[in-house]
């Protein structure tokens, strides 16, 4: 499957989040602490729709929506290195 299809199927899956447009590449990470071959792709995507509420799993137990201004003190680093990235015009880095 394409990075695409694995993107719309697991937010289908993990969070019941349908994609209404495309989704437009923010970046491509190498992931060093998982694996000196892992990669993270990274997608923007504005418009879709939660088809119902979300219901935990055995893999995911939590998931909320946080405004910019209003994200959790224990966010990860690497979601805070993106977000300046995305949000503040911070350089891309090549690693996750």
């Amino acid at each position: 499957e394409t990075a695409q299809d694995a993107a719309r199927k697991e937010l289908m899956e993990e969070a019941a989040i349908e994609t209404l447009g495309e989704f437009e590449l923010a970046g491509f990470y190498a992931n060093r602490q998982a694996s000196p071959r892992d990669h993270v792709v990274l997608f923007k995507l504005r418009e879709w729709r939660q088809e119902k509420p979300f219901k935990p799993t055995r893999e995911i137990l939590e998931a909320q929506f946080f405004g910019l201004d209003n994200l959790p003190s224990d966010i990860a680093k690497s979601t805070r290195r993106r977000l300046a990235e995305l949000v503040d015009g911070e350089p891309q880095s090549f690693f996750w």
